[in-house]
């Protein structure tokens, strides 16, 4: 049982504790987001995305949100987020590049997968972290034969290598040759 602030509704209560816990996972104990960094968050107007901002625009980090449509990305923005793309009207990965350079972003929070996660990862700095945190675009293949909802991890952090070799850290997870 947990107290709620009187300047929450009940049904602002309900609605917070697992998104909120989820992006905590994800961003601090999966993601181990650190001030300064630059964090792509796709899907960014769902609902533990939108946690993911707050949490990462607290912990100082630099927020690039992705989401489709203007009323999301005044979302994201009203959320903290730095940088918002409308997926809708330009293409994010191009938007990301003109912002923060071709490998600038640190950590990529990916809540949709599948084409858009697969997309970004190009866009990691060198030992950058991909965090595999939702199927809402559906599953993304870490590794032949197995999805990575088949690992019965939260998420996977996936990094680029010096020699652009994909690296999985933390979790069970591990990348087959």
């Amino acid at each position: 049982i947990w107290e709620v602030p009187d300047s929450m509704s009940d049904e602002e209560a309900a609605g917070f504790v697992i998104p909120a816990h989820t992006a905590y996972h994800a961003v601090h104990r999966r993601g181990k987001v650190q001030a300064g960094e630059t964090v792509l968050v796709l899907g960014a107007a769902g609902g533990v995305p939108s946690s993911a901002i707050q949490l990462c625009a607290a912990a100082g980090c630099r927020v690039i949100a992705v989401a489709g449509g203007a009323e999301k990305a005044d979302f994201c923005r009203k959320l903290g987020a730095e940088i918002v793309i409308d997926h809708a009207r330009e293409d994010f990965v191009e938007a990301v590049k003109r912002a923060v350079g071709e490998h600038g972003i640190d950590v990529i929070v990916d809540f949709v997968q599948g084409e858009p996660g697969r997309r970004a990862r190009p866009l990691l700095r060198v030992e950058g972290r991909h965090l595999l945190c939702g199927h809402a675009g559906g599953g993304w293949r870490a590794a032949p034969g197995r999805n990575h909802s088949d690992r019965r991890d939260f998420s996977s952090a996936r990094g680029r290598a010096i020699d652009d070799r994909p690296v999985v850290v933390g979790g069970r997870a591990r990348q087959a040759d």
